[in-house]
């Protein structure tokens, strides 16, 4: 089976299945619903940090909000990986055309009013203006959409629900001049996507000056719980930071929002964890 095929029907059983229930998973293998937007504040972390000297980076694909942030700063050869297949039609496929095609009234109107006629209209407009793989997904499963039921909101069916504090939680979204840089970088990037897991990170990527894991590290602690030891995260961050991090480069290895940090970072022997901490911000990283 062709695999934008075994995409689509993949996309449409999971569209299925939260119709049925409550959707509120930690299903981030394969298919999985996909963050509409970013629920971390890339605003107060990166005040925080200087990116100006960053060439390339790595950071986990998810909403999308993450590389528009990181293009906001300049940085235009950006990598993602994520285990979801479907974050990169979501992020790639369809927010970044967003960004590429729309103004900031119609970028907002169309994530903050993601259940409107105007807002699917809007979506129908990006979608045209996608590549023929993305455009061909999207508009299939649109016109899945429309035989199933007679309203909808599009792509954002197969989204978790989005958050309230898009605009404040995001650098690119601050200023019309800081969104206009962005769709600029946006116009000259190389961003790519690889479907891995964060474990195999280290043999399957390059290096990198700056990579950003966002909470990756939390998500596996709910989905593996006990069977994911301390000692193996530690491993784990330890083996990024020896094989993918450039010399001077920086590892943001956990954006605290969930879970109790302080084993892990007080166990890390390779390099002394900054912690970067604000109102509603822990975020710990390792520098070389």
């Amino acid at each position: 089976m062709d695999s934008r095929n075994k995409d689509l029907l993949a996309t449409i059983e999971l569209y299925k299945s939260m119709q049925k229930l409550c959707y509120n998973g930690y299903k981030f293998f394969d298919y999985g619903a996909v963050y509409q937007q970013t629920n971390e504040n890339m605003v107060k972390l990166f005040k925080q940090i200087n990116l100006k000297k960053v060439n390339n980076a790595l950071t986990v694909t998810s909403s999308g909000d993450q590389v528009l942030n990181l293009l906001s700063q300049g940085v235009t050869n950006i990598d993602t990986f994520d285990t979801n297949r479907l974050t990169e039609y979501y992020a790639l496929g369809f927010k970044l055309v967003a960004a590429q095609c729309l103004n900031i009234e119609q970028f907002l109107k169309l994530f903050k009013e993601s259940n409107s006629r105007e807002s699917l209209e809007l979506q129908k407009y990006v979608i045209s203006c996608s590549s023929g793989e993305y455009r061909w997904f999207w508009e299939s499963f649109i016109d899945f959409l429309d035989n199933e039921k007679k309203d909808h909101s599009g792509v954002f069916e197969i989204c978790r629900k989005k958050v309230e504090s898009h605009t404040d939680n995001n650098v690119y979204l601050q200023t019309l001049e800081l969104y206009d840089e962005t769709k600029k970088n946006l116009n000259n990037a190389n961003i790519t996507f690889n479907q891995l897991n964060i474990t195999d990170l280290p043999n399957e990527l390059g290096t990198y000056d700056f990579i950003y894991l966002s909470n990756i590290i939390e998500y596996r602690q709910k989905i593996f719980g006990p069977t994911d030891l301390v000692t193996d995260v530690i491993k784990l961050i330890e083996s990024i930071y020896n094989h993918n991090l450039n010399s001077k480069g920086e590892l943001f290895y956990l954006y605290v929002i969930f879970r109790n940090y302080q084993e892990v970072m007080n166990n890390i022997k390779i390099a002394k964890t900054i912690i970067y901490k604000d109102k509603n911000l822990i975020a710990l990283s390792l520098k070389k």
